[in-house]
């Protein structure tokens, strides 16, 4: 049979049909490698970033960009060594023919950390490797050395984070107990210098510095002992039978002259018995201008004023309550601002003082629906609930405004009651510390509730402020909640 050509074939030589089709081939293999090539650089690029990153070599950024097989690596490797490692993983790779090096080798920047000394503050300057970084450092030098502490810390790019710079922060943390502190951390670097009290403590200070952050420190810490506080300035002024007695110590003799002007205003010329004396190192008074004003009132009978502990002490018998709650609102006024409480310990002339270790007050004579039925609602709302105080102060916590809200709404309701009998605020301690401190203390607070309660709009005529410090424990003072309920204000109408 003879051969079959089909009609296109049977019109071309054949000589011509071999070479078409020799030329054809590697056309065809051009295509297919033109629309491959994309899917093979995304293999390659995929199975190298992987590689890099799980080497923590991630900064390497693998480029193809239509070179096939052929990859270019880019970056800012920290060293030598880590950009050799990078160019190694990536060739490597099954698949990759080329690595072309276009890598930068620029070494990370050392952090440095200083704390110094700025006037009256301090300022924390340095190089770290992230905002994160920077805000917990500033965040401890504060938390120890106040908020005066200036921050001028930089963030840097490629600043590195060795294991000494996690440390700093404790290091920061620790330095609480270092005066005048100056500290230089840097690699392999650690200078502290400031005042100590104790060689104890310079030695307990550089030890927890080296185990944080594994240096020793350079050591420019100094061993001063603190200066004693100087002594502060106090006053006793006593009645005697030719007139007032004045002794204590002051610090200059302009105080000296004002008090014992008040005294011979008060008891006559030449009927003041000098004793104070001035001594230098003691600071000034504020209290001064105050003792004068008392000075100038102070009670015919029994009067005596003392400033010992921070307390200014007026005793004496008044005639009357009006007079005697415009004299300690004089004073108080005259304190405002000088650090100094004044501390009632005054009495009425037609009331017998009550002895400190008497029974308790029986509450009002059941006798007297009206004064009955007042102490039961104190008595109520009393109930379960105390009075609460700043510790060892007599400054009344937030928490119990809304009790003395509720009291004074009952005095107020009870106004009557209270302008025929009146009403005792009754303050205890329980026995932890000095009696006299104690006592000094209750008083304090009594005075302190007595006088939110005339703020109220209760009168101040109707109400007697005593404190009796530990004399009247309730409880056991053997345990904390015996010494609770022992700590107490008490109302009692008379």
């Amino acid at each position: 049979m003879p051969e079959q050509h089909s009609s296109f074939c049977r019109g071309i030589p054949t000589p011509w049909w071999w070479l078409g089709l020799l030329l054809g081939l590697p056309l065809l293999a051009l295509a297919m490698l033109y629309y491959s090539q994309p899917r093979i650089e995304a293999d390659l690029h995929q199975r190298v970033a992987n590689l890099l990153s799980d080497k923590q070599l991630d900064w390497a950024e693998a480029r193809f960009n239509g070179r096939g097989r052929d990859l270019l690596l880019e970056g800012v490797a920290a060293s030598e060594t880590e950009r050799d490692q990078a160019l190694a993983l990536a060739s490597g790779v099954d698949g990759v023919r080329v690595v072309e090096n276009a890598i930068r080798v620029e070494p990370f920047a050392e952090p440095v950390l200083a704390l110094e000394q700025s006037g009256s503050g301090l300022i924390l300057r340095g190089l770290v490797p992230s905002a994160e970084k920077a805000q917990s450092l500033l965040n401890a030098a504060r938390s120890t050395f106040g908020a005066a502490v200036e921050d001028r810390l930089e963030v840097g790019r490629r600043v590195a984070d060795p294991d000494w710079l996690a440390g700093a922060e404790g290091v920061l943390a620790g330095l609480g107990g270092l005066r005048q502190p100056v500290l230089e951390l840097g690699s392999g670097r650690l200078r502290l210098a400031g005042e100590v009290d104790t060689e104890s403590a310079r030695q307990s200070l550089l030890q927890q510095v080296a185990e944080r952050v594994g240096v020793q420190p350079e050591d420019a810490i100094r061993v001063v002992a603190p200066a004693p506080p100087p002594q502060p300035a106090t006053l006793n002024v006593t009645r005697t039978d030719t007139g007032l007695r004045l002794e204590g110590v002051l610090g200059s003799e302009a105080e000296k002259a004002a008090l014992v002007a008040a005294a011979g205003e008060r008891a006559g010329d030449g009927r003041v018995d000098d004793r104070l004396q001035q001594r230098a190192g003691i600071p000034p008074a504020g209290w001064i201008r105050a003792a004068g004003l008392l000075i100038r009132q102070l009670p015919e009978q029994g009067g005596a004023l003392r400033m010992a502990d921070g307390l200014l002490e007026l005793e004496g018998v008044m005639q009357d309550s009006a007079t005697r709650d415009r004299l300690l609102e004089t004073g108080r006024q005259a304190l405002d601002g000088s650090g100094v409480s004044l501390l009632d310990k005054t009495r009425l002339a037609e009331m017998a003082p009550v002895p400190e270790a008497a029974a308790p007050t029986q509450p009002a004579d059941a006798t007297d629906p009206q004064a009955a039925s007042c102490q039961q609602q104190l008595d109520q709302h009393m109930s379960g609930q105390t009075i609460l105080f700043a510790s060892n102060q007599a400054v009344i916590r937030g928490e119990s405004a809304v009790l003395l809200k509720t009291l004074a709404g009952v005095l107020k309701a009870c106004q009557d009651v209270l302008a025929a009998r009146g009403i005792r605020i009754e303050g205890h301690t329980d026995a932890s510390g000095d009696d006299a401190y104690n006592l000094r203390l209750s008083q304090l607070r009594a005075d302190a509730v007595k006088h939110y309660l005339e703020q109220a709009g209760v009168a101040a005529v109707a109400m007697e402020a005593v404190g009796y410090g530990e004399s009247r424990p309730v409880a056991d003072n053997g345990t904390p909640e015996g010494r609770a309920r022992n700590r107490r204000i008490v109302f009692e109408i008379r």
